[in-house]
């Protein structure tokens, strides 16, 4: 009954748009039935006369153009990423939809996060799309507003799935600055804390691709720790930051003009080593926030089979603390698959293995309190009648355990702060083998855990464990480290 997709905000470009693919949608997800629900997936990227008009304001990448002259001279062409990852074949397909543009090598973007221009002019296109829909035909029928933008609107700067970086373009240098400028309070203060002795809004050096990912040879290097490390850190954390305000930003709009839910996808912190980048550092604020109601995210992709433990890539316990958190429930199915995934090895062979997984998914989502969907990404992974008979079936035990007293067994707690991430170099291996992999092989053990971060500990019950694991903790606030001082013995 409840559905959400892709709908297409109708900005076509400068001051013009068009709805009639918005409403094709509309029509198409409501024509299965008058008991449907719906919670559009809202993409408030610019169009790419923006960026024609707004060079300025442009995601640009670490090889990219200095001036907006020259940035302006890039927009439309094979060098613009439409999309923020490589692909030779354009624009995911679907269907009979064949993209013939490929988006491959580009060194500029759409928007900077960090473009306050991009905020006001895509707030006043979601505004109309809002007014639109609120007063449409199927208004009463939608419960909320699903905020998307960047990397395949998941709010993820562009260009982090293909390992390309940014932001080295003009509006997000200036903010840098400015948002120096207010954390050390003058500029002769600021120089010398990014060691930059002559900075100013316009010479800042935005630290470089090799120094952002570290090195991590040697301890000594591994933590950012030295003097020229601080502009590293203070980078990661403005990075999340504008992520954040933007997000509040198009939630408060949705907020003010109709008072329904608000989420996004965010927190990609449990599984991505470079969450730094993504800008997904930013959860506290956005769990305080007043504009944003629930976070999503897709299901881990790495060890997801039949056999295998699965999980999440957000911290999906702390979340469903005062949010809610949906899980993407993108397990490819045994029918309507690519030849890629199959090669990827993420494809369940047969019903078994598909009832098998998805099994454990609900398993696993209903015992954190987190609320999912099941997502058909490639067109027709769910065209199977038993499929479809037992998706009935979790459903109506969907709602009958929810209803239920229920609370956590768990005896082993599992602890992590985000905030390690901007406080080391870029390490997968060592990301996966403090976190994700210790978690897996947790999750198989037989042993029962909760995943919990660290801003989180006053708010549990610590005597319910038999074990406490401070897992990825190389940063640690004065707060938490009383906690854990004030532990028994």
């Amino acid at each position: 009954n409840l559905h959400t997709s892709v709908l297409h905000l109708g900005w076509m470009g400068v001051n013009e748009y068009d709805y009639s693919l918005t409403d094709r949608v509309l029509d198409a997800v409501f024509s299965s039935g008058d008991d449907v629900y719906y919670i559009p997936r809202i993409k408030v990227n610019v169009p790419i006369d923006w960026c024609f008009e707004n060079p300025e304001e442009v995601f640009v990448y670490s090889d990219g153009p200095k001036t907006a002259e020259q940035i302006k001279a890039l927009v439309g062409t094979e060098k613009q990423d439409y999309l923020g990852y490589d692909t030779p074949d354009g624009y995911y397909k679907s269907g009979d939809f064949v993209d013939r543009r490929p988006n491959v090598g580009g060194v500029i973007a759409r928007q900077s996060f960090s473009s306050k221009k991009w905020l006001k002019d895509a707030g006043e296109a979601l505004s109309r799309l809002i007014d639109r829909l609120e007063n449409g035909k199927y208004g009463n029928r939608i419960l909320g507003y699903h905020i998307a933008y960047g990397t395949s609107g998941e709010t993820i700067l562009w260009g982090r799935t293909s390992k390309k970086y940014g932001d080295y373009g003009i509006a997000n240098r200036r903010e840098f600055y400015r948002y120096g400028l207010k954390k050390y309070g003058s500029r002769e203060a600021l120089a010398t804390a990014w060691c930059q002795p002559n900075v100013t809004e316009d010479t800042l050096v935005i630290p470089s691709v090799e120094a952002r990912k570290g090195n991590k040879d040697t301890l000594e290097n591994f933590f950012r720790a030295k003097p020229e490390d601080k502009i590293l850190i203070d980078y990661d954390l403005f990075t999340s930051e504008a992520n954040v305000r933007a997000i509040e930003h198009f939630g408060k709009i949705v907020k003010e003009k109709t008072g329904k839910l608000v989420g996004s996808f965010y927190g990609y912190s449990v599984c991505i080593a470079d969450s730094a980048y993504a800008g997904h550092l930013g959860l506290e604020k956005l769990l305080n926030s007043p504009y944003v109601d629930f976070l999503a995210a897709p299901k881990v992709y790495r060890r997801s089979l039949a056999g295998e433990p699965g999980g999440e890539i957000s911290p999906a316990q702390s979340i469903n603390l005062s949010k809610i958190f949906l899980d993407e429930l993108d397990n490819r199915t045994h029918v309507g698959v690519c030849k890629e995934d199959i090669e990827a090895g993420y494809v369940s062979k047969n019903l078994d293995e598909t009832l098998t997984v998805m099994y454990r998914e609900f398993s696993k989502d209903l015992s954190h309190d987190s609320g999912f969907w099941w997502m058909d990404l490639g067109g027709g992974w769910f065209d199977d009648k038993d499929l479809m008979d037992n998706i009935a079936k979790l459903v109506k035990l969907n709602r009958n355990l929810r209803k239920k007293e229920h609370k956590s067994v768990a005896d082993m707690l599992i602890v992590y702060d985000e905030r390690s991430i901007a406080a080391t170099a870029i390490s997968i291996d060592i990301h996966q083998g403090f976190l994700r992999t210790l978690i897996n092989e947790t999750n198989t053990s037989g042993i029962v855990a909760d995943i919990y971060r660290a801003p989180d500990l006053p708010k549990i019950n610590l005597s319910n464990y038999k074990l406490i694991v401070f897992a990825q903790n190389f940063y640690m606030s004065d707060k938490t480290r009383n906690i854990i001082n004030a532990l028994p013995e």
